[in-house]
């Protein structure tokens, strides 16, 4: 497997890659209203310009190679409050789930953080679903609040210092 940065060539894959690990792993986390309202924001036919925007304004966007198929996903985004923090936000990490326990995602979870480190970053924050909170964990992110409902999601607040 490689990994390597995004290129405007995955944009497809790269969603399909969310798209499939969400629905599969996270469906119980989310009420049907927040599952849809996700899924209509990776609709790549009619949100095509607003995800090119959004991979465009992030620091780095990063994908899992397995034969040519990508099988993982990352993305990070510095503080949209404040630019001038050394705050980070991991905004996506979603590896297939023929791929959990692969160690896909924490390679890509480093990759992320070795890039945040570069740039000066102390801290990266993300909102971990239900599912992933062991994963993070063992990452040395901390809980920061309780779980959260976001936008009909269930999420867990999370940051790593650095």
């Amino acid at each position: 497997m490689k990994i390597r940065k995004y290129k405007s060539a995955d944009l497809e894959q790269y969603v399909s890659v969310v798209r499939e690990t969400y629905q599969k792993t996270n469906a119980r986390e989310a009420t049907r209203a927040g599952m849809d309202a996700f899924l209509s924001l990776l609709d790549v036919k009619t949100n095509r310009k607003r995800i090119e925007k959004v991979f465009q304004d992030s620091t780095y966007v990063g994908v899992a190679v397995e034969q040519k198929k990508i099988v993982g996903v990352v993305r990070i985004m510095h503080n949209l409050r404040n630019k001038d923090t050394k705050s980070y936000w991991l905004s996506n990490l979603f590896v297939l789930p023929s791929y959990h326990r692969h160690g896909v995602g924490g390679q890509l979870l480093q990759i992320a953080i070795d890039d945040v480190e570069k740039r000066g970053g102390r801290e990266i924050k993300c909102m971990s679903s239900i599912y992933a909170i062991p994963f993070y964990t063992k990452y040395g992110f901390k809980k920061t609040t309780g779980v959260r409902n976001v936008g009909g999601k269930r999420v867990q607040p999370m940051r790593k210092s650095l």
